[in-house]
């Protein structure tokens, strides 16, 4: 590995990230090819997500809308597996024996590189979560707005007896002090029913709680970005992790929240969905905080992490049907509406067939996570695997039933659909663990590569990347330098020629050309 630091001086050229157009610096191809980069981390042969154990039309959908926006199936199939996660909301709980139930509700992370069209498809599979929070939002709002209305007409009645009882005579007190009381107790009798909401987006831990209580125990963080994890990070509270709430909202345990100016609350099954799409620079920067994982929330996160098909893509691609699209469409925001009615979740119960399935996974799975087992390496994500499959049975059985689920016993062919969509997310999630377990150098360098991507620069000089990266990663240049070097190693950068110095003084800093395929 070179060693820059000799070399991390300034000079006068101010040009920035930006490739030069001419002089001694101007950047050209040194040699007639540029060999492609390898992976910072050698990628495992990982599995394509099943579509077809998804109901129609999702399974449809998620393959055209692949087509579509030129992004690998996983994507949209998982997306649309975290769309019916929102939609169910934890409504349900699927029970294989006495004495065990599983929450309908899941946490997904699909990680794909700068580029990759993210938001796209996030956009495109959450629309249905729109339209149906929209139309909640219709559907109840007379009945806010009546509420509002009478509890600030008691609110301002409450006022005018107090300033009635402020200004009483002796031989009066009692009555007005008395009609003050009755008057501030009516107004805090009138409850205003919160707005209802499905979707959230950037949000603190406090606020995921009140939303909790205000939203009957449930609430769907969707996110086309990593900054959800920041936040759970500590973001905005001085860099102490607040992981309870993610903790509980998946398990399903009982939250007690606090809140100014109201009494305490209670959420005793509270059902988060959590659906983020992140690059794997998010992954390197999860596996530099040690509390994601000892505090154990990354073994309830089901990952998927496909290889990228960025310079494979076909221009001007098919867009998705519109027939398919208004289909997925109005089905997925039905099964949204149809759930935000159920009070208590719904106990979805298997036939003796599916329960006999759930039990060969238990037989199968328990012999692996032995510390030489194939999956000892990451046995707290694996012990959890059979109930993630549970989970994305009860799924697919809503899907395909609706509200009739509940008088339906899942069968073993859903169990089994579900089960081949758990050994998907299985692979991964190795995948994902070797990610989170690389070395210092290499997150720097994932952390490095992934800025460069992102901003699509051409060349750079470490001086202009710096200010960019995290400080409490990237103390100073030597930092920057170290993780260059990895980078120049696996091809995805390589060292400019430098101009001879004119006369005597200091070197110019050495800049890095990038390679072409980061910008496309």
């Amino acid at each position: 590995m070179r060693d820059y630091r000799a070399m991390s001086l300034p000079d006068d050229d101010e040009s920035g990230g930006q490739p030069p157009t001419g002089g001694e610096a101007e950047i050209a191809p040194r040699a007639p090819q540029w060999p492609d980069p390898s992976p910072l981390i050698p990628q495992r042969s990982s599995a394509t997500f099943p579509t077809d154990a998804l109901p129609a039309p999702y399974n449809d959908y998620a393959e055209a809308l692949a087509v579509a926006t030129q992004t690998p199936v996983d994507m949209a199939a998982v997306c649309v597996l975290g769309v019916l996660s929102a939609a169910c909301g934890g409504r349900a709980r699927i029970q294989p024996r006495g004495g065990w139930r599983e929450p309908a509700h899941l946490y997904l992370l699909p990680v794909m590189a700068p580029g990759s069209r993210k938001s796209a498809v996030i956009a495109a599979v959450t629309r249905p979560l729109f339209t149906a929070e929209q139309a909640l939002v219709d559907r109840h709002g007379p009945a806010a707005r009546e509420s509002l209305t009478l509890r600030e007409i008691a609110e301002k009645q409450a006022k005018e007896a107090q300033s009635r009882a402020a200004r009483a005579t002796p031989e009066n007190q009692d009555a007005a002090n008395a009609e003050a009381i009755a008057a501030a107790e009516t107004a805090a009798t009138v409850t205003v029913p919160p707005v209802p909401r499905i979707l959230a987006d950037d949000i603190t831990p406090e606020a995921v709680s009140g939303l909790l209580c205000d939203q009957g125990g449930r609430i769907a963080v969707v996110s086309a970005e990593g900054g959800v994890f920041d936040v759970m990070a500590g973001r905005y509270s001085n860099g102490l992790p607040n992981l309870d709430v993610w903790l509980k909202g998946h398990a399903g345990d009982p939250i007690r929240v606090d809140r100014r100016g109201r009494p305490p609350e209670r959420v005793d099954a509270p059902a988060v969905t959590l659906l983020l799409t992140v690059q794997p620079a998010v992954l390197a920067a999860i596996a530099r905080n040690g509390a994601f994982v000892g505090r154990g929330l990354l073994a309830r996160v089901l990952f998927s992490i496909p290889p990228s098909n960025i310079g494979f893509r076909t221009p001007a691609a098919p867009p998705v049907p519109d027939e398919l699209e208004q289909l997925y469409h109005a089905k997925a925001a039905t099964l949204t509406e149809t759930m935000a009615a159920w009070e208590d979740p719904a106990l979805l119960t298997m036939t003796a067939d599916a329960a006999d399935a759930v039990k060969d996974m238990e037989r199968w799975i328990e012999p692996r996570l032995a510390p030489r087992g194939e999956y000892g390496g990451i046995v707290d994500w694996a012990a959890k695997w059979v109930g993630a499959v549970l989970r994305i049975a009860a799924l697919l059985h809503l899907a395909e039933h609706g509200e009739t689920g509940t008088r339906i016993p899942v069968t073993a062919d859903t169990v089994e659909r579900a089960r081949r969509i758990g050994m998907y997310f299985l692979e991964h999630a190795r995948n994902a663990f070797a990610l989170l377990g690389q070395d210092p150098q290499t997150s720097a360098a994932s952390a490095v590569l992934e800025l460069l991507q992102r901003q699509r620069l051409a060349a750079f000089k470490v001086r202009d990347v710096q200010p960019s990266l995290p400080r409490s990663h990237f103390a100073d240049a030597d930092d920057v330098y170290a993780a260059v070097a990895v980078l120049e190693e696996h091809g995805w950068v390589r060292q400019l020629p430098q101009p001879r110095p004119s006369g005597p003084g200091r070197p110019p800093t050495p800049r890095w050309e990038v390679h072409p395929s980061c910008r496309q």
